[in-house]
Formats: structure tokens, sequence, C-alpha cells
């Protein structure tokens, strides 16, 4: 794990007392690759001795007594003299301290993760192989390891305990900055105006869900949220559960380049869609490498919290930022911790671990739930199945309403107006910061996996009427055939007259 951070701690516990009593306080021989740790185990066991600096002379006596190869003894001089030697600058410390806790909590990730050998050369097995055997105890194993550390650098982070008094000034302080600049009282907006008016985004801490019937378009409407914030700027971690990773990517690129997503499956699209297609692509690398901006899609088919908590510590330590937005797809098919629950009960505690998450990593959460209860039970959180209490759990509940898909007249008008109908309507059933028993509509295009606001361009209804000469658009023949009426020498005289030709 030898980097330029653990170097320069050394530096610092070589040169500032504050620096090396702090480190010996917080830190271990362990956090140092091997021959770093020599050097540190060394000069923190000569401080606690004598409450002073070592020397170069007396580094160099107590190395001998360790009886190292001479090429070994060698590079332990030579580290030690490189961190005696080089500047350090008091005021940043805090920052190095933190960062090098950082990367040993992604070595212990990455040893807990594949597993280990015991003092007696026995291999321990790894939280990888614990999720499928027994998820109670890789949790466990990944709280008492990898856990531990995540929650010191969590808890130096994030300090929000104090009196109305001592955080007055921070307040005012905070909203005279919202004032001047508005944009910063939101969090990560959706791309959809009026949810994003009354909610100001989806802030971190929060839980967002959409529910809907099979088919209804909850899948389409996470993504779209996902690939609005990414465009925006934002961090997007995608848990997909249900759909391995290639056919997620697949419906990424469809939705965020608005091309028909078949195509991309069966390799059909014309040229000018795949050049656009590969712009697309090569942006997104280029922004990646330049930028650590990323979408992130983990395909994990058995999901517990531990591994949603896991995966959000994984990517994290990847890009070295953590996801501005965590969209679980989704919540109706994660699995409980404790599998001795009762179904209900353990669809609730997936939903609260789930917000646990939210609060403890302090990032927002977007994820879906099945409706499966008679509509006529209600319009709100009442509908969603398997468990009364999920919707206590989350701050803004959405619900795709249904359309009826009775026939109800002899010509097929009603059925005939739902197939050109590619409105979809979102309730609004629950909202802690906003508004709700409202109504928001939306345009899909399910073929190109896009939702988009309404007024962004027209509906098949509205460009069947402009398209037809007979504005009842619920003609079947016209609509079918689309056959264009002849008109008499007689009737065109009428036309230029302005007198109106009637229906035949």
């Amino acid at each position: 794990m030898s980097s330029s951070v653990s170097r320069t701690i050394l530096s610092y516990c070589l040169q500032h007392d504050e620096c090396i009593i702090q480190c010996m306080g917080t830190i271990t021989p362990n956090y140092f690759d091997t021959q770093e740790a020599r050097v540190y185990k060394i000069i923190t066991e000569h401080w606690q001795n004598y409450e002073k600096h070592i020397s170069s002379k007396i580094f160099s006596k107590v190395l001998d007594k360790q009886n190292l190869e001479a090429e070994e003894q060698q590079e332990v001089e030579d580290i030690f003299e490189e961190t005696l030697e080089t500047e350090v600058d008091a005021s940043e410390f805090k920052f190095y301290l933190s960062e090098l806790k950082k990367l040993y909590t992604s070595k212990v990730w990455e040893e807990a993760w594949k597993g280990s050998l015991d003092e007696e050369g026995a291999p321990i097995e790894g939280i990888s192989e614990l999720i499928q055997s027994d998820p109670s105890k890789a949790y466990e194993v990944f709280k008492s390891t990898v856990g531990i550390h995540m929650e010191e650098i969590e808890n130096e982070q994030m300090s929000n305990c104090a009196t109305l008094a001592s955080a007055a000034d921070k307040f005012l302080a905070e909203y005279k900055d919202r004032a001047e600049h508005p944009e910063k009282a939101y969090g990560v907006r959706t791309g959809f105006d009026w949810l994003d008016q009354q909610t100001l985004g989806i802030h971190a801490g929060e839980m967002f869900l959409i529910g809907g019937r099979t088919g209804a378009g909850k899948s389409v409407f996470i993504l779209n949220v996902g690939v609005n914030a990414f465009r925006a700027g934002k961090n997007v971690l995608i848990v997909s559960i249900e759909m391995p990773h290639n056919l997620y990517q697949q419906r990424f690129y469809s939705c965020y380049c608005d091309i028909p997503y078949n195509a991309i499956r069966a390799g059909t699209l014309s040229k000018e869609q795949y050049k656009i297609m590969a712009n697309a692509i090569a942006d997104i690398k280029s922004e990646e490498q330049v930028k650590n901006h990323y979408l992130h899609i983990a395909d994990i088919s058995s999901v517990t919290a531990f591994t949603i908590e896991a995966e959000v510590k994984k990517v994290t330590m990847k890009y070295g930022v953590k996801p501005d937005l965590l969209i679980v797809d989704y919540l109706g098919i994660m699995k409980s911790i404790d599998n001795t629950k009762a179904d209900w009960q353990a669809q609730l505690a997936v939903a609260e671990q789930l917000r646990g998450i939210s609060r403890t990593k302090n990032i927002p959460i977007l994820s879906a739930v099945q409706l499966n209860r008679d509509k006529n039970k209600g319009k709100g959180t009442e509908r969603i199945g398997r468990s009364d209490g999920i919707g206590a759990t989350c701050d803004v509940f959405l619900q795709i309403e249904e359309k009826s898909e009775e026939d109800d007249s002899e010509d097929g008008k009603k059925k005939l107006s739902l197939d050109l109908d590619d409105t979809m309507n979102v309730y609004v059933g629950k909202c802690r910061n906003g508004e709700t028993d409202r109504t928001f509509p939306l345009y899909k295009n399910f073929a190109n996996m896009i939702i988009k606001n309404k007024g962004v361009y027209k509906s098949k209804v509205d460009q069947a009427i402009e398209s037809l000469d007979n504005a009842d658009i619920f003609d079947a023949a016209v609509l079918a055939n689309q056959i264009p009426r002849e008109v008499s020498e007689e009737d065109q005289e009428s036309q230029r007259k302005g007198d109106v030709i009637p229906n035949d």
C-alpha cells in the first residue's frame, strides 16, 4: 500500500510532536507497507520511551539489532532518510491522515472480500463467498473489519449535533449562501421539472420510491433519473438486481442517445444512430478519465443491505468520491439480512435498512416497489405490495397511475385512444417537504427508454390530430388507411369561398 500519502505521514511523525502523538493514538503499523511499517514502529516506540524524535544515528543502531538482510536494511534506512528530509506543512496533516485511513480501509476491504489466512496459515472464508452461504455472517465480518474503519472516517466528516445557539451563525451563513446561489438549495435533480420544483431534488439522506404495476415503467423512470443526474454532472451508482450489466448498459445508451433499444440489441442501428452512440461513448470515457465523473452499473443478483453498503464503499474507493445518487433496481426483490423473518417483516426490514444506508452514508437513494393491491384501496403508499410499513420509510412516494384498458365503445375509440396515448401520469402520494395528492403528466417513449417532461415533444395524439383532415382521431378507418378523400371541382370552389365541406 506504499504511496506518497503514507510516506508523508512518516515525515509528519518525524518532524512534528503533535502529529506523532495523534498518529500513535489512531493508526498502527498495519496502515503501512512492510518496510514503511518498520520505520513507523521504530520512531513511535522511541517517542513512547523518550518523548523525543529519533535521530538518524539511533535509528540505524535500532535497525542493526533486527538482523535484516543487507538489501532490506538499506531499503528501510532509505525510507527513513527520505521522509526525514521531506518538508511538510503542519496545517495539512489532517488531510493526509484522513487519506491514509481511506487507503487502509480499501486494503482491509480487499482482504476481507477475497479472504485471507489465519495465524496458522488456514484459509479464512472471504465475504464474497459468505454472501451466498451465510449473509448474516458476511454482514458481521464486514462490520468488524471494513465497517469500523468506514465509521471512523464518516464520523470525522459528519458532526451535526449542536444547540440552536451554537449553530445559529452557521445556519444564517448557509441561508445567505442559498439566497445568493439558489442552485445550492437543490439536491440531485430528477430532470422532471414539476417534481424538482416540489422537492428541490433528492437530497442526501433521503429515499424516493416509485411504485407501479408490472410493465408500468418503474425501471425506465429510475433509469431516466439516473441519466438526467449523470448529464448534470453527478456521480451515479446503479445497482441492477433484476437485469444483467450488458442489458442495463444497452438501456442506458438507448436513453442517453435517444435511439431504439431493440436496434442496439439487434445490431441494426442506422449509420447516423451508431455515430451518435459512438460519440457519446467517447465523451463518457474521456470524462471519467479526466474528471472521475462516473455512472457505475453494479450487476448483483443476490442483494441485501450489506451488499449495497459494500458496493458503495467499493465504488467510493475506486473513484475517490462517493456517489451523489444511489439507484437500486429494485427494493422489492432485495433480500433481508435476517432470513428468519416473515415475508412482510423481511420487506419492511429491507426498506428500513436501505433508508439507514441513505442516512448514515449521507447519500440520496431512489428505488422502486411493486403495486399489487387493488386500486380501489387508494392511490398512495397503501397499495405497496407485501408490507404496509414500507411507505413510512421513504421521504417521497410516487405512483405511476394506471389507465383503464376497458373497451366500452362499439367502434373501439377508447382502445384506439389508449394505443395512441404516449403520456404517463405520476401521482405524488407522499412528500415530506412538498405537496401531495397531486398528479403530473410525462411523455414516454419506451422504444428509446425515454421519459420526458410534458411539452418537450408532441404526443402521438397531437401528431395524429395535425396529420388528419378529419379532427375525429378515433375514426378507425382513416387512422388505419390514411385514405385521402377526393374533392370534386364543385367542392374545391366551395372551399375557396370558405364554405364547409360536409363529411361523407
